[in-house]
């Protein structure tokens, strides 16, 4: 690949892909991330050209700081700068991970702003808020049609849906 960053267009949707940088001078202290103002340039350049009917899937590792359950740590640096940037486009649907947080009984595993954002929880080790791994391995599923996108928690381990965990966004 070319860049840390890239978008793709599959059937008439936008998926746009970030990819943060470890900041050296918090490398040996800190797993904090941060987007360049390079690809925060970029992204906005990206959604602008987004179809405003239709969602705009977007994706980072990180989430961005104190939105979906986990992310109150931190992580990423200029999460504010990324906000900015999301909350001029209601379509877009941010999805995260890094925190592990399941998305059994947990509220804080969708944080809707201007956008709507997800935390994807783990394949491997989800956790609970109180930091207890529950050995599982979670995702999320999601459905998109003309007219709404569906996104499922599911429990791969069990092969089930996660009966709690539908989430439904008209577009």
């Amino acid at each position: 690949m070319q860049n840390l960053y890239y978008d793709k267009w599959i059937n008439g949707y936008h998926f746009v892909v970030l990819g943060p940088t470890y900041p050296m001078s918090k490398l040996s202290k800190h797993y904090d991330t941060v987007l360049s103002e390079t690809q925060l340039k970029w992204l906005a350049k990206q959604l602008a050209q987004s179809p405003h009917n239709k969602p705009t899937f977007v994706f980072l590792h990180e989430p961005i700081p104190n939105t979906v359950a986990g992310s109150n740590g931190g992580y990423l640096i200029n999460g504010d700068k990324l906000r900015n940037i999301l909350n001029q486009y209601s379509s877009v649907l941010f999805f995260s991970g890094h925190t592990h947080y399941t998305l059994k009984n947990n509220p804080g595993a969708v944080y809707h702003d201007h956008f709507t954002m997800f935390n994807t929880s783990s394949v491997r080790n989800p956790i609970t808020s109180n930091h207890k791994s529950i050995g599982d391995s979670e995702g999320l599923y999601v459905e998109v049609d003309d007219h709404k996108v569906t996104v499922r928690g599911r429990d791969f381990t069990n092969r089930m849906w996660i009966n709690n965990f539908t989430i439904r966004i008209n577009s």
